[in-house]
């Protein structure tokens, strides 16, 4: 968990933003963040075996988090241990930390009476909500196909239930950003990095498999500017779910060809015989939000190679 305080040099304010689960998206929204102010920032370890100690954790943070002139408080969700081929069980552990944490930022409104104060920030899941849906619109309705998908959709119920009028949900789609250790990062990443090692990637989908490719970057910086300014914000919870998707379906033959094209080298994969994440996923350019642009894809993989071989 990452807290970042900006204190108002004028009239001693201060804005609070914490961030939990710092992986491949946390890590990009803290980055862009520090793009817009200067921030004190303070990486404190949470407890995510025991769920006892991170709702200990929580209330000791909600305590000294009401000290002083609290202008406002936003809590981005971006937590994610479960995987897109995580079981029942895992998801379920994963849904009971994320419920706790919202009835401690329940608590501290509560307690103290700062209920205008308080926005909440949830990063979601397109691929899970719509797996194996083709061109979705905005009226599309989730219609999960395993656990994880299921987990993101009662994530975003108990969310709009609790705060209606106080929460963005980012439905980002297939993610990929820079190769970093113990962090998921993507199918591309993972055939770039093992192609530079020689090494086969074993792959669960088809080679006609069309996915929709999205870097990391262009994500943490539109949730970024959610947060620190809220543009295109409205008072009556309207426009709150947005889909960080290219609308340009890429298809496994395409990024294969592709990553060839720049580093010159073969790409060993293997075909899993279960294609057990074949479906295709593909989005409509209507659901495409204001203020969100989405970077080329193979501008984005040369970035990915370029610092991955230097």
């Amino acid at each position: 968990m990452v807290v970042l305080t900006h204190t108002d040099i004028h009239s001693s304010d201060r804005r609070i933003i914490l961030i939990f689960g710092v992986g491949l998206v946390g890590s990009a929204i803290v980055k862009s963040l520090t793009l817009f102010e200067k921030f004190d920032i303070n990486k404190q370890k949470s407890d995510w075996h025991t769920l006892d100690n991170f709702q200990f954790q929580l209330n000791d943070l909600v305590t000294k988090l009401a000290v002083g002139n609290l202008k406002r408080i936003d809590w981005v969700w971006s937590a994610g241990k479960a995987g897109f081929a995580a079981n029942e069980n895992e998801v379920e552990t994963e849904f009971l930390f994320y419920r706790v944490f919202l009835e401690q930022v329940n608590k501290l409104e509560e307690q103290f009476r700062i209920k205008r104060k308080s926005f909440i920030h949830l990063v979601s899941s397109a691929g899970g909500l719509f797996e194996g849906q083709h061109v979705i619109s905005k009226d599309a309705k989730p219609q999960p196909k395993r656990p994880y998908g299921q987990l993101k959709v009662e994530q975003e119920n108990l969310l709009l239930s609790m705060y209606p009028n106080r929460c963005q949900i980012y439905r980002p789609s297939s993610i990929f950003g820079f190769y970093e250790k113990g962090q998921r990062v993507g199918l591309i990443t993972n055939l770039i990095i093992d192609t530079l090692k020689s090494k086969v990637t074993h792959i669960y989908g088809k080679i006609d498999t069309k996915r929709d490719y999205v870097w990391v970057g262009d994500i943490g910086n539109f949730i970024a500017k959610k947060v620190w300014f809220d543009f295109n914000s409205k008072e009556d919870g309207s426009n709150q779910t947005h889909f960080l998707v290219s609308a340009k379906p890429t298809s496994i033959f395409e990024i294969i060809f592709t990553i060839q094209t720049i580093t010159n080298l073969k790409v060993l994969q293997k075909f899993d015989k279960r294609f057990s994440n074949s479906d295709q996923i593909t989005f409509s350019r209507s659901v495409l939000p204001d203020g969100w642009s989405s970077s080329s894809l193979n501008t984005c993989i040369r970035k990915v190679y370029q610092k991955a071989f230097n």
